[in-house]
């Protein structure tokens, strides 16, 4: 294992220890997809784990954020709501607006179809995102 720090880590492959789940609990499902293996992170170290990293090698066959709209757009929204799970409504508003303000910048060049996705969804759904509520699944 390796000395680095981190509050969290991609979930592609995550090892947890019995005693960290009996003590934290389960994986919040309601994130679906996204941000799930963050949440559980934080409240690990929220209980006093820490995260380590193990060098292995791994294949992740995953990647459909990058071509697919609606979980690109899920995925931005479920970040939002894990912030402001953490944060104030007035933090989490303006958390809300550079998640958006990022998708809209990176629409602009090449109008692709995630971003936009990212946009209507963040449009849509934000009263329920910043008060840490799901985010609709696709």
């Amino acid at each position: 294992t390796s000395q680095t720090r981190a509050d969290w880590a991609t979930g592609a492959v995550t090892l947890v220890s019995r005693e960290c789940l009996k003590q934290v609990g389960p994986w919040d499902e309601t994130f679906f997809l996204y941000s799930e293996e963050t949440d559980f992170e934080l409240r690990a170290g929220d209980a006093g784990f820490r995260l380590a990293f193990a060098d292995v090698n791994v294949v992740h066959l995953g990647g459909e954020s990058r071509v697919r709209p609606e979980l690109w757009a899920l995925l931005r929204a479920n970040r939002v709501r894990l912030y402001a799970m953490r944060h104030s409504r007035a933090l989490a508003t303006l958390f809300w607006a550079a998640i958006l303000v990022g998708d809209i910048l990176r629409a602009l060049p090449n109008r692709t179809p995630i971003h936009r996705a990212a946009i209507e969804k963040l449009l849509r759904e934000r009263q329920a995102l910043v008060a840490g509520q799901p985010a609709r699944l696709p």
